[in-house]
């Protein structure tokens, strides 16, 4: 939906400036009667329409700009029929059909590529250890799925703690204000410290069992 919305922002863009050729080609048809003054003054407005959706289209399937395109779809509800459709849908998207893509500031294409890393990583660290002869395989916890913001509101709902979901954002790949976006939006208190320790600490391995030695028989 992100990037319908951006095609459309860049549809409302050139509609704009398809207006003003024509009324530029209409101002030198008429052989000057047009004030010079007029002029300038409709080309001002028509340029200033079109900046927004030029922006918007730019940068609205990247999964910003919802408050500035919120302003943009509420303005255009008045120009019946065109603005009012594409406000109206505009809305949709922002605050209903794409609202969980706003709230963690990534595309859908970048979420699924950061997950597949992730559980990439994840997985050849599980394939170290069990290569490890001295580590007796008992319990290996199975990783998170689904979007970064998925996870944290499930950690909260099971009751983990700020610090345990900042861990595990962290871990996921985020950026710093990627993670500060998060868990703004799950109520939590964002700590740069405790982020910053979970990024130098060294990653931790499940707890190794070694085997016992045989016993020697008595005598």
């Amino acid at each position: 939906m992100l990037g319908i919305l951006s095609v459309l922002n860049w549809l409302m863009a050139g509609l704009y400036l398809l207006v003003l050729t024509v009324f530029w080609g209409a101002g030198f048809a008429t052989s000057g009667q047009v004030p010079v003054a007029a002029m300038l003054l409709v080309t001002l407005l028509l340029v200033g329409l079109a900046a927004p959706h030029v922006y918007l289209g730019l940068f609205i399937e990247k999964g910003r700009g919802r408050t500035a395109q919120t302003i943009l779809a509420c303005l255009s509800l008045f120009s019946f029929p065109l603005g009012t459709a594409f406000g109206i849908f505009a809305l949709w998207v922002c605050w209903s059909a794409e609202a969980e893509l706003f709230e963690e500031g990534v595309t859908r294409d970048d979420r699924r590529r950061r997950t597949r890393r992730t559980r990439e990583a994840r997985e050849e660290e599980t394939r170290q250890l069990l290569d490890d002869p001295d580590f007796v395989n008992e319990e290996i916890p199975a990783p998170r799925e689904g979007s970064p913001y998925a996870i944290g509101k499930e950690m909260v709902a099971d009751g983990a703690s700020a610090q345990e979901v900042q861990r595990e954002l962290s871990a996921q790949g985020l950026a710093e204000d990627e993670v500060e976006t998060l868990m703004n939006s799950l109520g939590l208190r964002y700590s740069r410290r405790q982020l910053a320790a979970a990024r130098t600490a060294p990653p931790k391995k499940p707890a190794a069992t070694r085997r016992p030695a045989p016993k020697k028989p008595p005598g």
